[in-house]
């Protein structure tokens, strides 16, 4: 089975959820990106049509994102390593917004293909896949669907402040500014993770960094000083 999908939209599909996932050197299946196919809403459209989910995680963020597509697919998970060199074949012909490849999955091998429909034998490219049992599927799929409302038990109660890892951040910043959208924040508790939508079709969670709950007054207010400068009247 083989899906076709515009190649400007996989580009940055593949683009947004290469920054969420882990390093090659570091991790196994958490360092690739998993894609399958669903049936849901893209836009104004009244109805279902077929959509191309991409879930990618390094086990303190997640990026969850989908594009429209045509048909459907068994799961692949995509090797970071190999989603890189797909993203520097295909973003110079991603420039034509009517390009379209093909993406399928013979045993383990995936192959990412120019629409033969317009293209003929036109360029390909084949990798092996990594297993997709042993991608973390459960865990990530608890924290995109159960958004926690209230603090965990036994927990401090909520507090103003949050901490985050500068480089957890960056990844969605430079999501939201690929897709030139606001980040939407919703957090619940100091020590709970955070959601993070950017647009309509882009979903992400941030695992907060956890300051110590015994130093209470640290998170009530800012402790840096302020000078502003006193004008005379």
């Amino acid at each position: 089975m083989t899906v076709r999908i515009p190649t400007h939209e996989l580009v940055g599909l593949l683009t947004d959820l290469s920054l969420t996932a882990a390093d090659p050197a570091d991790s196994g299946a958490t360092a690739g990106i998993l894609l399958h196919t669903a049936r849901g809403y893209l836009g104004g459209s009244p109805g279902k049509t077929d959509v191309l989910v991409g879930t990618s995680t390094n086990g303190y963020i997640v990026g969850h994102a989908h594009i429209g597509c045509a048909g459907q697919m068994d799961p692949m998970l995509w090797p970071v390593a190999d989603v890189r060199a797909v993203i520097a074949v295909l973003k110079p012909l991603a420039k034509d917004k009517n390009h379209g490849v093909e993406i399928g999955l013979d045993g383990s091998t995936i192959k990412v293909a120019e629409d033969p429909n317009l293209f003929g034998e036109g360029m390909a490219l084949t990798f092996t896949g990594y297993d997709v049992g042993e991608f973390p599927l459960d865990g990530v799929r608890a924290m995109l669907t159960e958004v926690r409302m209230s603090p965990p038990e036994d927990s401090a109660p909520v507090a103003p402040r949050t901490d985050f890892d500068p480089a957890l951040v960056a990844p969605f910043l430079k999501v939201a500014a690929r897709r030139n959208s606001l980040i939407e924040i919703y957090r619940y508790h100091q020590r709970l993770p955070v959601v993070i939508q950017v647009g309509p079709f882009y979903r992400g969670m941030l695992s907060p960094f956890q300051w110590k709950d015994e130093d209470r007054s640290a998170g009530v207010a800012p402790a840096g000083d302020v000078y502003p400068l006193a004008v005379p009247q």
